[in-house]
């Protein structure tokens, strides 16, 4: 995968073609198993589970590096609020993750002989069917927010196994997506809402989002995760102007001066790298950055142990630029 940003149109197909597999998978395999199971609920529930948990590992994995693999218009807002991505495309994302989940839907009809369409009509409101929804939604992005902060590349598995254990932990069978739930009040089949249930669900899902993104930022504090766009180029250029000037508030003392010259020079180079190479994801300690160019640049440094210091600062960020260049380049 190259560092080019992906253009929109190819993420926007990604998102609506994830999503109208994830919906197919759903009502689908909720038809075969509630066809097979000979009236026993917990074993369709099983045939229903089982193969929606798998089925978001795979298109997770590989329409992730596409589009980011969203699906589900609560953990698009959830990003867009976090500053991962520009809120002007949040409505596209949106709009092609219910389209793709309606069709989805019409797709699982035609395979098993029904009509594409028919309006819900399993009751599933109340409270505890709200409660369970939030707290399906809360599960979800706080293990996606945790995932991506400490191990972004299980994000598939985890995604998978939530909505697996969900299902059966939850009374409402954990929807857990708006587009999912309007997708599916479009069937009357296993895996189907009434239609005039679905702004109950869709309204608890999104309180439930929005309070993990609450907690998530509590518990899994940021490293600064923004793509290129998002910051705007002028940003980027803002924190590449004051590494590059802070030896320039410093000359005339010889000792800063070499100092700077040893450390800042690879630093400043990876922030030039980072800056041409339109690569959309990058993380580093842009706090631990500011801490040693403001000792330096402010005079605050003077004696050879806060130089000391502020050099060690420098050398860490620099490694975690150089870490996230090469991280990157092994995907081109």
């Amino acid at each position: 995968m190259s560092g080019a940003p992906v253009p929109l149109g190819r993420r926007l197909f990604a998102e609506g073609l994830g999503t109208a597999i994830l919906v197919a998978t759903v009502v689908g395999s909720g038809i075969m198993a509630d066809r097979l199971a000979g009236g026993n609920q917990a074993i369709a529930l099983l045939g229903n589970t089982i193969p929606t948990g798998a089925i978001l590992v795979v298109i997770i994995t590989i329409l992730g590096p596409v589009s980011g693999a969203h699906f589900n218009p609560a953990v698009t807002l959830v990003f867009a609020g976090r500053g991962q991505m520009p809120w002007g495309e949040v409505a596209p994302y949106i709009v092609v993750q219910c389209t793709g989940g309606i069709a989805g839907t019409a797709v699982a009809h035609l395979m098993f002989d029904l009509a594409p369409f028919a309006i819900g009509t399993i009751v599933r409101s109340g409270p505890s069917q709200w409660l369970a929804e939030a707290v399906a939604t809360f599960t979800l992005i706080l293990t996606i927010l945790g995932g991506l902060r400490y191990a972004s590349q299980a994000i598939p598995w985890l995604v998978g196994l939530t909505i697996t254990a969900a299902y059966w932990f939850t009374s409402s069978t954990s929807f857990a997506n708006p587009a999912v739930t309007l997708a599916r009040g479009f069937t009357t089949t296993f895996a189907g809402i009434a239609i005039n249930h679905v702004p109950g669900f869709v309204i608890a899902q999104m309180i439930g989002a929005a309070v993990a993104a609450g907690v998530a930022a509590a518990l899994f504090p940021a490293t600064t995760v923004r793509s290129v766009e998002t910051m705007g180029r002028r940003r980027v250029g803002r924190w590449v102007g004051k590494a590059d000037g802070f030896v320039r508030h410093r000359r005339g003392d010889v000792r800063l001066e070499k100092l700077a010259l040893s450390i800042h020079c690879p630093l400043l180079l990876q922030f030039r790298k980072i800056k041409s190479s339109g690569l959309l994801n990058f993380d580093f300690s842009f706090h631990a950055l500011n801490i040693a160019v403001s000792w330096l640049g402010m005079g605050t440094v003077r004696t050879p142990a806060e130089v000391f210091g502020a050099s060690l600062q420098l050398a860490r960020t620099s490694a975690l630029c150089g870490v996230m260049l090469d991280r990157e380049g092994a995907h081109t």
